[in-house]
């Protein structure tokens, strides 16, 4: 998430709020963490691990724990920067398109990796 409803992507250090940021970093950084918690004791029989991608990639060699980009996505969040040439603004069904090929594309040895929607990596 970006942004959400009553939310939008600040343009400059005056705009910081710190109950929307508050409210993305919930949503982008701990959501994906409490569905990885549900989701490894389907994958790892030692219920003691607590680093997943880790544990997953050292117990389960062929899976895959990584992090994709969309890229613009024309939504009613992104209406207000669309005007501008310098973000590509995709459909949804192109973004959705992307990121199936990116995860198509993806081995074992990119547990952990962080893609863009074109496949490529995104430094950390």
């Amino acid at each position: 998430m970006l942004h959400g409803a009553g939310i939008q992507l600040e343009r400059s250090v005056r705009e910081l709020d710190a109950v929307a940021i508050t409210e993305m970093f919930a949503v982008n950084t701990l959501g994906p963490a409490l569905v990885l918690k549900q989701f490894l004791p389907l994958l790892v029989r030692d219920r003691r691990a607590v680093l997943a991608a880790i544990e997953l990639r050292r117990s389960h060699r062929h899976a895959i724990c990584a992090s994709l980009h969309p890229g613009s996505v024309n939504t009613p969040w992104s209406a207000p920067f669309s005007t501008t040439s310098l973000l590509e603004v995709q459909e949804p069904n192109l973004a959705a398109e992307r990121l199936l090929g990116v995860i198509a594309g993806l081995a074992p040895e990119n547990c952990g990796e962080f893609f863009d929607h074109y496949g490529k990596s995104v430094p950390g």
